[in-house]
């Protein structure tokens, strides 16, 4: 297991193959592995925990619905004081990963484990970490995706393209597989309160168009 987990960036687009951890010191950052369980197994007791407030009552509500969500992000704007502490945090993780390991707990079904490592070391220096932090050379644009079954394709198509037509900084992306559609939702403002803030008029939207479209 060790040597399968990460703290490198992820892209919103690879972040469903990942598995999710966290560190019991912080949560400023987590840590990763390749997939091991299927999403539809994702225990919805601990992921609520785990889930950015801005967008937590969206993807529960989803949930719901009966559909599968992926991954999220709502998208962070962080200080560099806050990228300080981040960053001081992962240091703190370090040290316990080579001396007596981290105990670290998965996302999505709290299942712990022990990450011990003597050779396990930060892939940034504190300078490369603000950049990464801070999106590199893409904006910081935050990210949720849900699984749909083809039946139900074209109602929640329509339901989420209202939604984010009425809400300025957000957009979304259609992804199809055999037997379901993926729709992922993404938001970018450029501040982080007008961020949190369109996440949960966007979650209102989509709700009620959802709710809406499934009475008729």
């Amino acid at each position: 297991m060790k040597n399968k987990i990460s703290i490198e960036s992820v892209k919103y687009g690879k972040m469903p193959e990942k598995q999710w951890y966290v560190s019991p010191n912080h949560s400023d950052w987590y840590y990763h592995s390749p997939r091991k369980y299927p999403l539809e197994e994702m225990n919805l007791k601990f992921l609520e925990a785990t889930l950015d407030a801005p967008l937590r009552l969206l993807a529960l509500g989803i949930n719901s619905l009966g559909y599968t969500t992926l991954p999220s992000c709502s998208g962070h704007y962080k200080s560099k004081e806050e990228l300080d502490e981040a960053y001081s945090n992962l240091i703190k993780d370090a040290k316990m990963i080579k001396k007596d390991g981290l105990v670290l707990a998965d996302t999505e079904t709290g299942e712990e484990f022990l990450l011990k490592d003597n050779t396990w070391m930060i892939p940034w220096d504190r300078n490369e970490f603000y950049k990464v932090a801070n999106g590199g050379e893409e904006k910081i644009e935050g990210y949720l995706g849900f699984i749909v079954p083809k039946k139900d394709g074209y109602k929640v198509g329509s339901a989420i393209d209202l939604a984010v037509k009425a809400n300025k900084g957000c957009r979304y992306e259609v992804k199809r597989k055999p037997n379901a559609y993926v729709f992922e939702l993404r938001v970018h403002t450029g501040k982080q309160k007008s961020q949190d803030r369109a996440w949960e008029n966007l979650g209102d939207d989509v709700m009620f168009n959802l709710i809406k479209a499934f009475q008729h």
